[in-house]
């Protein structure tokens, strides 16, 4: 009962915004009527006609006493008491047909029923017969959207006019926890459009903020089901939603005559900033992760190549070749290097065998496997176990690794390395 007596209250007061505009007009007239009367008598009354018109265009009509200036796109209510009596529509392209739905005028919706169309405006002014018996329908609106900066902006005013127009409210959902317990914020767009502007007007008392409660509520249910990891990794998350929210945006369109064309998701962030650092600390951990193992691959590449070429130097002193002719003769002929260096090769292999260990971090035998015999076969073996101790080495210590860049090896880097000879 009280809801009621509130609703009446308003309504009173709504309509009183009509009378200060009325009687404004009417003292305009009545002291023109007096002046031009009073010098030129009789005479004055074509004057006092086209001082009404003025009046009613200039003073009564934007303020939707005797008549109103319908904008593009939208629907004019007229109520008598306090019940639906009528509505027209200004929507070029659209029409109103039975059962107050706004139509194209292409369709083959049937003609009949069609509500007050406008066939006589003259100036664009619309008449509003018997007032104030027949008024302009007005209510109050609540709503928020997004401003040119992004940002939230609460609406507040009185409405003379219903937007057929499709338009993009905004709602925020609050501390709402994900599957994994946490508390998240998301900024959603709505974009929807008035079908029919009776039941929008009249089944609720305020369309927009049960579509705002509504779609609100389904978020947060859908929110429950995922974690938090999983939502602001989902691509297709406000599709997600949309189709999550099917129910209610059928019962907008069926029940209330509101269409919902979109829902988009403008902002994830978590509603307890500690998670946001957490969640940036865990990405950065992540990536200097990923940066110090491809530091201890490039360290393992380093040592590997270095141990190879102590090889190449124990085998430079024991002939008086230089390393660079010994490599370059191993990488282009290297059946001749076997039979070259064959007989002094082992005791090199052995030598480096106690190197690799000692840079691996203990002592380690270097096993051949069978069947692969031959100071060739001993070198290649040797200087894989050589690369896979000094990578082994580097994963256990990962932390003490300077950062280093993985990268493929020049001709001139290698030479450095080995040192010419």
């Amino acid at each position: 009962m009280k809801d009621n007596d509130n609703g009446k209250e308003e309504k009173e007061d709504l309509n009183s915004l009509e009378e200060k505009p009325f009687f404004i007009g009417l003292l305009v007239i009545l002291v023109s009527f007096a002046l031009l009367f009073l010098f030129i008598g009789w005479w004055a009354i074509p004057l006092i006609l086209f001082v009404i018109f003025l009046v009613l265009y200039f003073i009564w009509a934007p303020n939707q006493v005797f008549a109103c200036f319908p904008e593009e796109g939208h629907a004019v209510i007229i109520v008598k008491g306090s019940s639906f009596h009528d509505a027209y529509i200004k929507y070029k392209g659209k029409k109103l047909v039975r059962d107050n739905v706004v139509d194209d005028m292409t369709s083959a919706s049937s003609s009949e029923g069609f509500l007050t169309s406008y066939l006589w405006e003259p100036l664009g002014m619309c008449p509003i017969p018997l007032w104030p018996f027949r008024r302009v329908y007005k209510y109050k609106q609540r709503w928020a959207k997004l401003n040119k900066d992004g940002k939230k902006e609460l609406r507040e005013e009185v409405l003379w006019q219903v937007l057929l127009m499709k338009y993009v409210y905004f709602i925020e959902v609050i501390k709402v926890e994900t599957k994994n317990k946490v508390p998240i914020n998301l900024g959603i767009a709505i974009e929807a459009e008035v079908i029919n502007p009776y039941k929008a007007m009249f089944v609720a008392k305020d369309w927009v903020h049960a579509m705002e409660s509504w779609i609100e509520d389904k978020v947060r249910d859908f929110v429950r089901t995922e974690s938090y990891e999983e939502i602001i990794a989902k691509d297709d998350l406000a599709v997600k939603i949309t189709d999550y929210c099917a129910g209610v945006t059928e019962r907008m369109k069926n029940v209330y005559g509101v269409n919902i064309t979109k829902i988009a998701v403008i902002n994830i962030e978590p509603a307890d900033k500690r998670y946001e650092q957490a969640t940036l600390n865990k990405i950065v951990s992540e990536k200097k992760k990923e940066g110090i193992i491809v530091d201890a691959e490039a360290e393992s590449q380093k040592i590997g190549l270095e141990t190879m070429g102590s090889v190449f130097s124990m085998l430079s002193q024991s002939t008086g070749e230089s390393e660079k002719d010994i490599k370059n003769l191993l990488l282009t002929k290297p059946e001749e290097f076997d039979k070259v260096y064959g007989k002094i090769l082992p005791e090199a292999i052995s030598i480096m065998k106690m190197m690799v260990a000692i840079r691996g971090g203990a002592y380690t035998e270097i096993v051949i496997p069978e069947g692969s015999q031959g100071s060739m076969a001993n070198l290649m073996a040797t200087m894989v176990a050589a690369n896979k101790i000094s990578e082994n080495n580097n994963k256990k210590s990962l932390r003490e690794i300077n950062p280093l860049p993985k990268k493929e090896f020049t001709e001139e880097e290698l030479d450095e390395i080995f040192g010419d000879r």
